[in-house]
Protein backbone atom coordinates (compact mmCIF):
# COMPACT_ATOMS: atom_id res chain seq x y z
CA UNK A 1 0.00 0.00 0.00
CA UNK A 2 3.03 2.15 0.82
CA UNK A 3 4.37 1.67 -2.87
CA UNK A 4 3.80 4.84 -5.85
CA UNK A 5 5.89 3.53 -8.26
CA UNK A 6 8.30 0.60 -9.18
CA UNK A 7 10.99 0.63 -11.96
CA UNK A 8 12.88 -2.63 -12.61
CA UNK A 9 16.40 -2.45 -14.52
CA UNK A 10 16.57 -5.08 -16.74
CA UNK A 11 19.96 -6.10 -18.91
CA UNK A 12 19.60 -6.11 -22.29
CA UNK A 13 22.67 -8.81 -22.86
CA UNK A 14 20.81 -11.54 -20.64
CA UNK A 15 17.37 -10.52 -20.55
CA UNK A 16 17.46 -10.46 -16.90
CA UNK A 17 16.32 -8.00 -14.08
CA UNK A 18 19.37 -6.93 -12.96
CA UNK A 19 17.76 -4.54 -9.86
CA UNK A 20 15.19 -1.69 -9.95
CA UNK A 21 14.41 1.74 -7.65
CA UNK A 22 10.92 1.59 -5.53
CA UNK A 23 9.14 5.32 -4.44
CA UNK A 24 6.70 5.29 -1.83
CA UNK A 25 3.75 7.50 -1.36
CA UNK A 26 5.52 9.43 1.43
CA UNK A 27 8.76 10.56 -0.63
CA UNK A 28 11.21 7.61 0.03
CA UNK A 29 12.71 5.94 -2.50
CA UNK A 30 14.72 2.71 -2.45
CA UNK A 31 17.18 1.81 -4.75
CA UNK A 32 17.85 -2.47 -5.14
CA UNK A 33 20.81 -4.29 -7.07
CA UNK A 34 20.61 -8.22 -8.02
CA UNK A 35 24.20 -9.20 -8.35
CA UNK A 36 23.38 -13.29 -8.09
CA UNK A 37 20.36 -15.15 -9.54
CA UNK A 38 20.30 -18.48 -9.62
CA UNK A 39 17.95 -20.03 -11.94
CA UNK A 40 16.12 -23.62 -11.94
CA UNK A 41 17.03 -24.03 -8.80
CA UNK A 42 15.18 -27.11 -7.06
CA UNK A 43 12.92 -25.23 -4.72
CA UNK A 44 10.33 -27.24 -2.54
CA UNK A 45 6.81 -26.39 -2.58
CA UNK A 46 6.97 -26.10 0.91
CA UNK A 47 9.39 -23.06 0.73
CA UNK A 48 6.36 -21.03 -1.19
CA UNK A 49 2.93 -22.09 2.00
CA UNK A 50 2.51 -21.11 5.32
CA UNK A 51 2.60 -23.63 7.88
CA UNK A 52 0.40 -22.73 10.60
CA UNK A 53 1.91 -25.12 13.49
CA UNK A 54 5.31 -23.37 13.06
CA UNK A 55 3.99 -20.41 13.56
CA UNK A 56 1.72 -20.79 16.96
CA UNK A 57 -0.47 -17.89 18.11
CA UNK A 58 -0.51 -16.11 14.73
CA UNK A 59 -3.77 -15.25 13.27
CA UNK A 60 -4.01 -16.23 9.15
CA UNK A 61 -6.79 -14.31 7.56
CA UNK A 62 -7.65 -15.82 4.48
CA UNK A 63 -8.68 -13.07 2.04
CA UNK A 64 -9.40 -15.08 -1.49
Amino acid sequence: KQLAKIELIVDKGSSMISGGNDWEKNGNKYAVTISNIVQNSDIPDAQFSWNTKEHPGVEVVDLR
